[in-house]
């Protein structure tokens, strides 16, 4: 197995951008389990430089996509079926960061799976193209990084209210009242939901309740034999209604979670730092 994940170098990148991967595993290594994605906020654009692989949502159904697509289900989950070698790069944009890249409002895009070439246009086959042919992981990385400047709209300028409120809603785990961050911002409910929707294509509590359950994930990573204590550290009322919230918005139980979770998972699934560097063989 290799994994290499680093934060864009290009400085145009950054403030959209928050990660840029690879990940390449053998059939061998990859038909024992179909990972879940689960929400996290973020919007995902892979690259599929492997064997074929489709999603299947929460109501069993099946999007198999061309081998560029938006995975843009950032507030439900979806189960990634492999059927084969993998050799795979992506995309993690800030929560606010896609919409100056994409040709269409966030909001048409939000909550589907989509080929970039409804989204980007048609030199998005000459982007796989040059990521085929560039040699080594670095340079793939490098030549995503070139292709993404130049599919970049520098002015659009995402609102500034967007960019301080999800910063403040990630920094408090989502545990940040709505009406507390409005007196903050100095902004009416309905305006700042409606810059929500511009910019990040969902609500401001729709993007609370998502940082709140990954702060929760990341307690449970912690502290896998402590339930009770993720339930408490999420301001839950009690056990069951942990347990019911993280069914419904996960597609399964915190114990199932903890057994199920592997590399491709957590490359979704958790935050890691923007400087992390990492490669396994």
């Amino acid at each position: 197995m290799i994994y290499h994940a680093t934060a864009p170098r290009h400085p145009a990148l950054q403030p959209y951008v928050q990660q840029v991967w690879y990940i390449a595993q053998a059939k061998s290594d990859v038909l024992e389990v179909n990972p879940r994605m689960l929400p996290d906020g973020c919007y995902h654009m892979v690259v599929n430089l492997g064997e074929p692989h489709h999603y299947i949502d929460r109501n069993g159904r099946i999007h198999a996509p061309k081998r560029i697509h938006m995975n843009a289900k950032q507030t439900d989950y979806v189960t990634v079926q492999r059927s084969g070698r993998v050799e795979i790069m992506g995309v993690v944009f800030r929560p606010y960061g896609l919409s100056p890249f994409v040709r269409v409002p966030v909001k048409e895009v939000a909550g589907a799976v989509r080929d970039m070439e409804d989204l980007l246009g048609p030199r998005v086959k000459e982007m796989e193209e040059r990521l085929y042919a560039a040699p080594t992981i670095p340079h793939k990385l490098l030549e995503l990084e070139a292709c993404l400047v130049s599919f970049l709209h520098p002015e659009h300028q995402v609102k500034r209210e967007v960019v301080t409120a999800s910063h403040l809603l990630k920094q408090q785990h989502g545990l940040m009242t709505i009406g507390s961050l409005l007196e903050q911002l100095q902004l009416s409910e309905r305006t700042l939901e409606r810059y929500f929707q511009r910019d990040l294509g969902m609500t401001p509590k729709q993007f609370a309740s998502i940082q709140r359950m990954q702060y929760v994930l990341r307690v449970m990573n912690a502290s896998p034999d402590k339930l009770i204590h993720a339930a408490i550290e999420g301001e839950f009322y009690d056990q069951a209604h942990f347990i019911h919230t993280f069914k419904k918005m996960m597609g399964m139980s915190p114990q199932s979670y903890l057994h199920t979770k592997d590399l491709l998972s957590d490359l979704y699934n958790t935050d890691r730092s923007e400087s992390d560097r990492m490669e396994l063989q």
